[in-house]
């Protein structure tokens, strides 16, 4: 492995972090899945139809939204509810419509300069880890989930496709995930469109019932 090839995968990024990891493990992951993210799309985006374009793309998927989420439960715990709700929709949407509707990034190239092991595990794990850190947290301290926190998750999903993905779609002409492309059908779009909002429904109200459990168990505790 040259130097060269170990720096434009992010190597360094991975190792600075796990080092930090000790001292702060949270924080170094999501500065870690970020920072990865932007490295990736700096240094390929001339592999791509639109290199200027594709230079800003760590910002526009739902999933990089969901790095905002990280930030903002790290900073501010009491918004756990909606960050929970977000990274709900972003992790079991992604998974199902992988799994069920063959979905796939507009991202996925295959080039020798690319290490695509170590991108495919920085998938998963992007789409894992920070939910089970939220998951984890939500049973440690009381949050409140309800028709606020659901409507919040709305507006964060409608904010997101309103002001980032439309306009890049307009501009770049890139549909982002497989099954938002113009060979789509539009049967399948509007499937999409009920199943996240089904996930943010159903998010909630996970969340609602994990707190509901906690509670019970602290009840059961003091009798």
């Amino acid at each position: 492995m040259d130097l060269k090839y170990f720096f434009k995968n992010g190597f360094d990024i991975l190792f600075m972090c796990l080092y930090r990891s000790f001292e702060q493990p949270v924080l170094s992951l999501y500065v870690f899945l970020k920072v990865f993210n932007i490295n990736y799309f700096c240094n390929f985006c001339h592999l791509y139809p639109k290199p200027s374009f594709y230079r800003w793309k760590h910002m526009i998927r739902l999933t990089d939204s969901g790095h905002i989420d990280n930030f903002l439960f790290y900073f501010y715990p009491e918004m756990l509810p909606l960050c929970h709700n977000i990274h709900f929709v972003i992790s079991s949407g992604f998974y199902f419509t992988s799994f069920f509707l063959g979905m796939k990034s507009t991202n996925d190239i295959e080039h020798p300069d690319i290490c695509a092991p170590l991108q495919l595990i920085y998938t998963h794990m992007n789409h894992s880890l920070p939910y089970m850190i939220l998951l984890y947290s939500n049973t440690q301290q009381q949050h409140i989930f309800n028709d606020y926190t659901f409507f919040q998750t709305i507006f964060w999903l409608y904010g997101w496709l309103f002001f980032i993905y439309f306009p890049w779609r307009y501009y770049t002409g890139d549909p982002v995930y497989s099954i938002l492309g113009n060979q789509t059908s539009i049967y399948t779009k509007a499937m999409v469109i009920i199943i996240f909002h089904s996930l943010a429904f159903w998010g909630n109200e996970f969340g609602k019932f994990v707190q509901q459990k906690n509670q019970m168990m602290i009840n059961a505790s003091f009798n």
